[in-house]
């Protein structure tokens, strides 16, 4: 299904899920067996569970679909044409590496060119942006600091002709 319609985060989400209720049947056949105790269980649960949160809030999930779905593309290039483009640009910041290397192989793809001013907007606000104690997280600061070193090696997107693209 991932490999006909991309991976979005909600099948992300979902593969997650999954694997959680995956673990606690696996304990509840456990506990039937003889083999766990039932606070055995539970602890394993509430373990599982606490990992996949704390993983889900430390990994850049966005950045995984961004990744998985243009790497698919480059694999197979007849699959642009099922490409959302929108829908990578409706990701989080953590897409802008997987969209320049889409950009970089297709640059004249229909949908390119608001690739790249959504690009260019999303580098400039995450360098201007001011990040205070609550709107800070590790994907965020990532983000910023990759935007920052792309600015500092590249200039400002948008504002020179280096990176210009002629498509006619």
């Amino acid at each position: 299904y991932v490999e006909g319609y991309f991976l979005t985060e909600a099948r992300l989400a979902a593969f997650a899920w999954t694997a959680l209720v995956a673990v606690g049947l696996v304990t509840i056949l456990l506990l039937v067996a003889g083999r766990l105790r039932f606070a055995r269980v539970v602890d394993g649960n509430v373990v599982a569970a606490l990992a996949l949160a704390w993983t889900w809030a430390v990994v850049d999930t966005d950045a995984i679909v961004a990744n998985y779905n243009v790497d698919a593309v480059l694999a197979d290039p007849s699959s642009i044409g099922r490409l959302d483009g929108y829908h990578l640009m409706r990701l989080e910041p953590g897409a802008l590496p997987a969209i320049d290397r889409l950009l970089e192989r297709f640059p004249c793809r229909r949908g390119a060119k608001d690739m790249r001013e959504w690009r260019a907007r999303t580098i400039t606000a995450l360098v201007e942006r001011e990040v205070g104690a609550r709107d800070w997280s590790l994907n965020h600061w990532r983000v910023r600091r990759a935007a920052i070193d792309l600015m500092r090696y590249h200039g400002l997107p948008g504002h020179d002709d280096s990176h210009a693209v002629n498509c006619e």
